[in-house]
């Protein structure tokens, strides 16, 4: 059920699925692009790098994700997960972590996007099965 997540795998972009979920009463979704392995093609046999694109002032829209991050992510042989927000910020913009105010990692200091990204994790087992989980970064 697509709801109020624009789907990858409905639009016309190749190796794009779109995954969704509800966090109690709030739909959330993710975005996985398979690099093409026709451009890598060791890619097609190796576990590969995962990389997060985060982009939460797009509010879940695909038009965060540009052609040319799909194009790096063909040529490095990457999987990119483009991970948004419905609220257009994250849930811990106000949170402060430093040395004077340390705050904890967990669901209560970093909001229903804490619970989001924990769920994005276990599921990229099955949706970029081929991940290296020793490679996993963001931008």
């Amino acid at each position: 059920n697509q709801g109020r997540c624009e789907c990858g795998n409905l639009l016309e972009r190749a190796r794009m699925e779109t995954y969704t979920w509800w966090i109690g009463d709030e739909q959330r979704c993710y975005t996985v692009y398979t690099p093409d392995s026709t451009i890598r093609p060791q890619a097609s046999s190796e576990r590969l790098p995962l990389v997060f694109f985060l982009q939460c002032y797009a509010r879940d829209c695909l038009s965060g994700l540009d052609s040319q991050q799909l194009a790096n992510a063909d040529r490095f042989g990457v999987y990119l997960v483009y991970a948004s927000s419905p609220q257009g910020s994250w849930s811990w913009r106000d949170a402060i972590a430093n040395s004077d105010e340390p705050m904890p990692c967990n669901a209560d200091a970093g909001g229903n996007d804490y619970t989001y990204f924990e769920d994005i994790f276990t599921h990229l087992q099955s949706s970029a099965s081929r991940h290296d989980p020793d490679q996993v970064f963001a931008y």
